[in-house]
């Protein structure tokens, strides 16, 4: 038996219909099972509960084995004189919180029926893909799509640690804090904190000096992001000498050689082509948060990307390999994912930083309106039949397989949870 079974038997109160007692034999009413405490402490605070005819709030403490009261020492620890209930699997010794007055305890040993409890050892003990690969046929998959709308809303708070990291290191400046985190989503995964180094020592404040003469900005990004140390094509050569002759004054180090990688990138992919195409964006739109932000759907910002590019990048990946008619503008699935990964996540935190909710509700709805992303892992679930047709539920699935389902966290994930109560 799992403590964390236990904790979710609590936090459900799924014998709801059924007439309970404490082991004293009194009628146990479970009003409210309270808010379940991650820090030190008794399990869940802010209980509610009725014994008999008394009303008790408090907090409650779980244990498998009602003897874990005293191994783990909780009779010495004055946060545990607010239980008001023990509940334990087996209640194999009362417990005291001194010499005469006995912690009520409620034992549910036979309470969880043994089909419940095989269900979630199956779960446990699967070794396949995912822990229900071969359970899903019990899932009403409508009803727990409902479930992924909370996992979407986790991962975008997990965003926020990054941004709030990026957000503070630009003193709280709105514009350079999405410069910078949308210059990371152009690097994608592989190269994603190459873009970001590179817009940290690139702000827009000097940026915009060179706005009005794309080679000199080409020249200065090209240059600080460390392509042209060894300039060797016609156009790098070019490039290198525009950027030696730039004021010194306010030049940043350049970034060291290897810092952006090629390896296994496809051209359109190459850290090159998507300098190029941030240098497009960044030059075309001074106020690219606020147009950004007053866009009213996610088309007008894969529009907003999709843009020809000029000169030199309309027929070249890198400074040496010409694209051979292949197009060089950022494509829709970049424009998607760039959104899906950059401006939804932006979106949601700019909004919770500033208490607007409409903000926040664009971020979750734009996800709702475009086409879920295509990679091994959603393939894999479109598969076993799971939802995978909007960005929202392929985010949310994203965010259950790595958070829930490698670490088999099944009783906290809408679709485990469902074929652990059939």
């Amino acid at each position: 038996m799992k403590e964390e079974l236990l904790h979710y038997f609590w936090r459900t109160h799924r014998w709801r219909d059924q007439n309970i007692f404490t082991t004293d034999g009194q009628p146990l009413q479970i009003i409210v099972p309270g808010d379940l405490n991650k820090d030190a402490g008794p399990d869940f605070s802010n209980a509610k509960i009725r014994i008999g005819d008394e009303l008790w709030i408090g907090n409650i403490e779980i244990h498998v084995k009602a003897s874990e009261w005293y191994l783990h020492q909780h009779q010495y620890d004055p946060q545990y004189k607010t239980v008001i209930l023990h509940v334990v699997w087996s209640e194999d010794q009362q417990v005291y919180f001194d010499s005469n007055r006995k912690i009520p305890c409620f034992e549910l040993k036979n309470i969880i029926s043994k089909d419940i409890i095989d269900n979630y050892e199956r779960l446990m003990n699967s070794a396949f893909w995912i822990a229900c690969e071969k359970q899903v046929d019990k899932i009403d998959m409508q009803k727990a799509a409902f479930g992924l709308n909370a996992k979407l809303i986790e991962k975008l708070q997990d965003k926020t640690t990054l941004l709030e990291h990026i957000y503070s290191k630009t003193n709280g400046d709105w514009n350079e804090t999405f410069h910078r985190f949308l210059a990371r989503g152009f690097g994608l995964n592989v190269n994603g904190t190459a873009f970001e180094l590179l817009a940290e020592k690139l702000p827009l404040e000097l940026i915009r000096k060179y706005t009005n003469d794309t080679e000199k900005l080409e020249a200065l990004v090209f240059g600080i992001a460390g392509f042209l140390n060894n300039a060797s094509e016609d156009y790098a050569v070019k490039l290198k000498g525009i950027f030696e002759s730039l004021p010194k004054n306010n030049l940043p180090e350049i970034l060291p050689e290897g810092v952006f990688k090629f390896f296994r990138a496809r051209p359109s992919n190459f850290p090159t082509i998507r300098i190029a195409q941030w240098i497009k964006l960044i030059s075309d739109h001074d106020l690219l948060l606020s147009e950004v932000v007053s866009m009213s759907h996610p088309d007008e910002f894969i529009n907003f990307i999709c843009r020809p590019l000029n000169g030199f990048w309309q027929n070249h990946f890198t400074f040496s390999a010409p694209s051979n008619g292949f197009p060089t503008q950022a494509g829709k699935e970049f424009a998607k994912l760039l959104l899906i990964n950059s401006v939804a996540p932006f979106l949601f935190f700019y909004g919770k930083k500033l208490g607007n909710i409409e903000l926040q509700q664009t971020a979750t709805d734009w996800l709702d309106e475009i086409k879920g992303e295509k990679n091994t892992i959603i393939k894999k679930f479109q598969e076993l039949g799971f939802p995978t047709s909007t960005a929202a539920q392929t985010q949310g699935l994203l965010h259950l397989k790595k958070k829930y389902c490698e670490c088999k966290l099944c009783l906290e994930c809408p679709f485990g949870a469902q074929i652990f109560r059939s």
